[in-house]
């Protein structure tokens, strides 16, 4: 069975109007409501990757062990895998001020017009606060858009994506049909693990996984539906990233992936408008859906029988 026909691009907004959109409620947020002493000191969390720094070159590693039920409000170790490394030395070297300059990849894309409601709600949430904490998720989100660019620089925002987060590997299938893509991916992700493992030893992994665990109630609104239920979140949360990746919708593989994590605090949401703007046009997954249930068993784990071709591209 042939993959769905191919359907007319969606029609997206134009940069001046969404630009206003997307930027004047985060700058309202930012200088005129009254919202930033409930959130903390600003650039917190930019100083939290230097700290980690600070404590690499001190002890060796930025991972400290915490006890169960640590207060994610008190207490801020550094939260990201040892192949995140790099992260902490442009933390040392950029201004926390300017850390909103790595989501212009999302800002200088536009969704499709169906979806800029959508985007737009997600930003008046989530990006003053982002920009106010100098939150990582600006850069995730400028490394979402961008891993969906073909060819070498595609792989290599995509390797920088997971190496700091980990769970936007959920996008791979989506993303290997450009063998190019892949290989960079491949090689840079393959460098940053052994780099990180070198620098902290698999007692870094063993830290930080265990840290993770340890971690108490988070005081901030999660924006998690599955969040209470605890570890069983994984089920529900999980059957949606499949879904996503059955649908090849992009922004359901990483919603799903995201809610599986945990914790979904406010300026995650700034990673669901950006995944929003490299979202297929919804005629394009209601075709691939129709055609998925006409297609045999492997060829719905996205395969052509006899290859190793994934079905579609991005």
């Amino acid at each position: 069975m042939s993959a769905p026909p191919p359907v007319a691009a969606d029609r997206r907004v134009p940069i001046l109007f969404w630009l206003p959109v997307a930027l004047l409620p985060a700058l309202a947020w930012l200088f005129l409501l009254p919202f930033q002493s409930a959130t903390g000191p600003p650039f917190l969390d930019w100083k939290i990757y230097r700290e980690g720094l600070e404590l690499w070159l001190a002890r060796g590693t930025p991972y400290e062990v915490l006890p169960p039920g640590w207060d994610p409000f008190r207490m801020h170790p550094y939260l990201y895998p040892p192949t995140s490394w790099p992260l902490m030395l442009l933390a040392a070297v950029v201004p926390a001020g300017i850390v909103g300059l790595g989501a212009m990849p999302m800002l200088l894309r536009p969704p499709g017009l169906r979806l800029v409601p959508i985007c737009a709600g997600l930003l008046v949430l989530g990006l003053g606060p982002a920009l106010y904490l100098a939150n990582v998720n600006l850069l995730v989100a400028g490394l979402i858009v961008l891993s969906f660019l073909p060819g070498r620089w595609g792989g290599l925002a995509f390797a920088a994506l997971v190496a700091i987060k980990l769970y936007p590997i959920v996008l791979l299938p989506l993303l290997w049909g450009d063998r190019t893509r892949l290989r960079w991916f491949l090689g840079a992700s393959g460098a940053l693990f052994v780099s990180g493992t070198a620098f902290f030893g698999f007692a870094g992994w063993q830290t930080w996984i265990v840290t993770l665990l340890n971690e108490g109630p988070h005081p901030d609104i999660s924006w998690n539906p599955f969040t209470n239920v605890g570890p069983l979140r994984i089920v529900p949360a999980g059957l949606i990233a499949l879904a996503g990746l059955a649908a090849r919708s992009p922004s359901l593989a990483l919603l799903g992936a995201t809610w599986a994590s945990g914790v979904v605090t406010t300026h995650y949401l700034i990673t669901f408008a950006a995944v929003l703007t490299v979202e297929p046009p919804l005629r394009r997954t209601v075709a691939h859906l129709r055609s998925l249930g006409r297609m045999a068993w492997p060829q719905r784990l996205g395969w052509r029988a006899g290859s190793a071709v994934p079905l579609g591209r991005p």
